[in-house]
């Protein structure tokens, strides 16, 4: 299995558009893991919790600055761990 995937095929296999994609990169819901070529490469099976947790968030009426919200003190817990 590929590990790291492009904006592309994270819109593909999400079926969200590239401009989603980006807007969860620009806003911090979603982390690039590394950049090659000009191209940015997410963790496929980061990328696809994240996603889930989004959809599922937005679901039960979350709105997109409560889930940075939930994310970022979810983050901050995990870095310290």
């Amino acid at each position: 299995m590929k590990k790291l995937i492009t904006v592309e095929e994270v819109a593909t296999l999400f079926e969200v558009s590239k401009a989603t994609v980006n807007y969860y990169t620009n806003i911090g819901l979603i982390i690039v893991q590394q950049k090659k070529k000009n191209k940015r490469l997410y963790n496929k099976e980061k990328v696809s919790k994240r996603i889930e947790k989004i959809r599922d968030m937005m679901n039960m009426g979350y709105t997109l600055r409560l889930i940075q919200r939930e994310f970022a003190i979810a983050d901050l817990a995990e870095v310290n761990k």
